[in-house]
């Protein structure tokens, strides 16, 4: 189980569980998956899951492929409206 934007309770997958827990922070595919890795990876250490149930990703394709939402795609996009104008 895991907490939504509005407080309440959400039963999530493990997968979706770290992907949205390291989503803000992640600026490319692949520093989501590393951030997914280190995640899961702490809390592998801290006995929080099992071996069996630590996500295990990579990337098919082009791993600097900014993630949506994130910061550099946000500062590029207000940047193309100032141009736009």
């Amino acid at each position: 189980m895991d907490i939504d934007t509005q407080g309440s309770l959400v039963r999530r997958g493990i997968i979706s569980y770290y992907a949205a827990a390291t989503m803000e922070q992640a600026t490319s595919m692949q520093s989501w998956v590393n951030l997914i890795e280190k995640k899961s990876g702490d809390d592998l250490t801290q006995h929080k899951i099992t071996l069996f149930h630590k996500p295990m990703l990579h990337i098919s394709g082009d791993p600097n492929i900014a993630v949506i939402g994130a910061p550099r795609l946000i500062d590029i996009a207000e940047q193309f409206d100032k141009n736009a104008s």
